[in-house]
């Protein structure tokens, strides 16, 4: 009986976090940075992410957007456990990517990158944006309250190559 009051106060939990967040945006999907044309590139995912720290926007400012060298599709999902796929992002480059969000959960995720890049995806939306990866990667995490800890954390790794 007690897990079944915890199980019960765990859902009331994320319900109220979402709906909290859809207020707080005005119910609308926040905007992502608009999509650049389709560009040729690979991008390999591999294991996963061992990020511990949680990112926190710089002051270092990217330089301006120019030609995608790839693409980046990540899925974010809430079941069974919170969290993203592929966690951990393998590039060859440092540049401009495309980023594809897909939120395969039922409530608001989002991706929100070391640098400050935020791209939000209701339940079963996917929003698509830019981001500049520097030649260290970046971390990434969802940003809603309590979804990193979670587990929605990852990463993109530059390999150099």
């Amino acid at each position: 009986m007690l897990r079944l009051f915890a199980w019960a106060a765990a859902v009331l939990a994320v319900l109220l976090l979402s709906l909290g967040y859809t207020i707080a945006t005005g119910g609308g999907q926040p905007d992502a940075t608009p999509t650049p044309p389709e560009a040729s590139g690979s991008v390999a995912p591999s294991g996963s992410a061992t990020a511990s720290v949680e990112p926190t926007p710089t002051a270092t400012v990217a330089p301006t957007p120019g030609t995608p060298l790839g693409t980046i599709e990540i899925h974010g999902h809430e079941s069974p456990t919170f969290g993203f796929e592929p966690s951990a992002v393998t590039v060859t480059t440092s540049g401009w990517y495309t980023v594809t969000f897909v939120n395969d959960g039922a409530i608001p995720h989002n991706i929100t990158f070391a640098d400050g890049t935020t791209i939000a995806a209701s339940g079963g939306e996917t929003a698509t944006g830019t981001v500049f990866l520097p030649a260290s990667g970046l971390d990434f995490i969802c940003s809603i309250p309590g979804h990193a800890d979670a587990g929605m954390r990852g990463a993109v790794a530059i390999s150099g190559s």
